[in-house]
């Protein structure tokens, strides 16, 4: 239909905004990086030209706006009403029979990552956002409505590290509401967890925590440029352990200097961390070269890759 309009975003259109629009002439723009507002403005027939955070066509000539990060706290929290819930309590009811939740859902309270920030990150981590968090009050105002109108029992929050941020943590921890029982899943990093955090982590309900391991092998460990070493994802592990919290171990196969023998490092270091934490799952992938990765930057330099919209 030549009268809708076709917009993209995420990280992956963000990275590959000019090859998207020199290639596919049905897409009218793309909204880059933070695009809570872009979108709405869009959808309010803001002339392209007005919008932040929008790249575009005019005739053969692609533009790109002002881009700017949005303040969390000034947009609501997502309205859910628009969905059915119940249909993906009952998936979750079906794929993990065992777990004691069975009405779980998502947050977000913070976008960003302070070690991509630092350092240019992971070497397999495509990151678009500045570091910016919800403050403390707004979480547990989300939190509270899910629980109160979806009856919610269980959240996974999709912050790329929950600990990154202690002084946040312990504003959290503060004003979390005595009526609050939801238990949680959150993202962190091994260098981030002492006994400090650990119990903070505890005293909010994190059930489990995602825990990106990696590999097994100090040397492909060191190659993610990851900034953890084998000892300290032991010791986090065990203080988790110590304050009843489990753990999903995630492993990534296939760094640069990958071997046979580094991948028989990692099934033997696996099998280490479940003899000495509470491992609840141990998950596994392969590497991607996301757009926008420096391991996306490697491909590029070897390849025609960057000459194509397509991943």
């Amino acid at each position: 239909d030549n009268n809708c309009l076709v917009i993209l975003g995420g990280p992956f259109a963000t990275c590959m905004f000019k090859e998207i629009l020199e290639n596919r002439d049905f897409i009218d723009a793309v909204v880059c990086g933070d695009g809570e507002i872009a979108i709405n403005e869009i959808i309010n027939k803001k002339p392209f030209s007005e919008i932040n955070n929008l790249a575009y066509r005019k005739g053969k000539k692609i533009f790109i706006n002002k881009q700017t990060p949005i303040d969390l706290n000034s947009v609501p929290f997502p309205d859910r009403n628009f969905i059915d819930l119940n249909v993906y309590f009952k998936n979750f009811r079906k794929y993990y029979p065992n777990s004691k939740f069975k009405r779980p859902t998502t947050s977000y309270s913070q976008k960003g990552c302070l070690w991509y920030e630092k350092t240019g990150g992971c070497i397999f981590c495509g990151r678009i956002n500045k570091y910016k968090t919800i403050n403390a009050e707004k979480f547990w105002r989300e939190i509270n409505y899910l629980q109160k109108v979806y009856k919610v029992d269980y959240v996974f929050d999709q912050a790329d590290s929950f600990t990154q941020n202690k002084e946040w943590l312990k504003e959290l921890v503060r004003l979390k509401p005595q009526n609050i029982n939801v238990k949680f899943r959150i993202w962190t990093r091994s260098d981030q967890i002492d006994e400090e955090v650990a119990e903070m982590l505890s005293n909010l309900g994190v059930h489990d925590v995602f825990l990106g391991i990696e590999s097994g092998d100090a040397k492909c460990l060191s190659a993610f440029q990851k900034g953890t070493t084998l000892q300290q994802n032991i010791t986090a592990i065990k203080i988790l352990k110590k304050f009843g919290i489990n753990v999903y171990a995630q492993f990534v196969f296939g760094s640069p200097g990958e071997t046979e023998e580094s991948l028989k490092h990692s099934v033997e270091y696996a099998k280490k961390l479940i003899r000495i934490g509470n491992i609840e799952t141990l998950g596994c992938t392969i590497m991607l070269p996301l757009p926008g990765s420096k391991s996306w930057e490697m491909i590029k330099q070897k390849t025609k890759i960057a000459e194509s919209d397509i991943f």
